[in-house]
């Protein structure tokens, strides 16, 4: 998949026009910008704390990809002539160390944009991208404290691979299930559809995880847990 591939324009459910592209260094405003459109809620989600600020580490780690292990995407507004307006949504994967057929995926969409269809876009236009540049399998951790999501997800996606160390569910998906998305489409009925993982990450319920690491992030939930500071900088990027 070219740049220009991933370089589409989608209508959202309300009519707003969107156009998705590779996020570049002169978008590190807009991406603030977007940033501070997020509630303190979203926020909590995505970072587990407070978080009133990108830094400028973690701006440059967004729009400073290499568009094959690291890609990121934005979703900006397009005003009537066509012009980009402000960031709705990023969505983003990283490849594991060592590992590039493996990668870690998130979403983020503000809050006047969610429900419209913009995090299934998001979400189907990264897994067919990250396909296409060699990765085949999306890895994260989930908290499942009751165990349904054990049982979505079997259902959503018959070959995945899921791993569980007490409440935390280690899920290994594959990525021949995305496919082309349909922003303006009706709802997907029936069994949950593909797409399903991504939008749990975007909701805070899934996050980027190491293969093996179940017990350190497990460890990360404690508030006296040691942190390692590089492994921050992606963490707080996932979220992004």
């Amino acid at each position: 998949m070219s740049d220009e591939t991933l370089c589409g324009e989608s209508l959202l459910r309300d009519g707003t026009r969107v156009r998705i592209r590779p996020i570049e260094p002169r978008d590190a405003r807009t991406l603030q910008a977007a940033f501070r459109e997020l509630s303190p809620e979203s926020r909590r989600r995505r970072f587990r704390r407070p978080k009133p600020r990108l830094s400028r580490r973690e701006v440059r780690t967004l729009t400073e990809c290499d568009g094959v292990r690291h890609l990121a995407l934005g979703a900006v507004r397009l005003d009537a002539d066509g012009w980009e307006c402000e960031g709705l949504g990023v969505a983003r994967y990283v490849c594991l160390p060592g590992h590039p057929e493996v990668a870690e995926p998130a979403i983020t969409v503000i809050d006047a944009a969610q429900g419209l269809g913009l995090g299934r876009l998001l979400a189907e236009r990264l897994g067919a991208a990250a396909s296409a540049r060699g990765v085949k399998t999306f890895r994260t951790l989930l908290l499942d404290e009751h165990g349904w999501l054990r049982e979505r997800i079997a259902r959503a996606y018959p070959g995945a691979r899921l791993t569980r160390r007490g409440p935390v569910l280690g899920a290994d998906i594959p990525l021949q299930v995305f496919g082309p998305s349909r922003p303006d489409a009706a709802p997907v009925r029936g069994p949950e559809p593909h797409w399903s993982l991504l939008r749990w990450v975007a909701q805070g319920i899934a996050r980027p995880g190491r293969p093996g690491r179940l017990r350190e992030w497990i460890e990360r939930l404690s508030p006296r847990r040691r942190r390692d500071p590089s492994r921050d900088a992606v963490e707080r990027d996932a979220a992004a």
